[in-house]
């Protein structure tokens, strides 16, 4: 994890549920709020970007299915012809 020397400064008010769960976590890892917000801000970001992630890998993947049927079919072809 990195830290970045010029943070901005935030006020923000959260529900009990959210301060509870922040507040495990600075207990946990001996931190301080500001990293255990931080840390689970990215942790979200990176699920974001995976999601993006595997959205463009599962498009790619159905492009690949489409040229490998594409090709198959030329390759199929092709070897009959050259059989006969």
């Amino acid at each position: 994890m990195t830290t970045n020397s010029r943070a901005s400064k935030l006020h923000i008010s959260l529900p009990p549920d959210l301060m509870a769960f922040v507040s495990r976590r600075r207990e946990e890892r001996k931190g301080t709020m500001s990293a255990a917000i931080a840390e689970s801000i990215r942790r979200d970001m990176m699920a974001e970007r995976q999601a993006r992630l595997d959205e463009a890998l599962a498009l790619d993947a159905e492009d690949n299915v489409a040229f490998s049927r594409a090709s198959g079919a030329i390759a199929s072809r092709t070897l009959i012809r050259d059989v006969q």
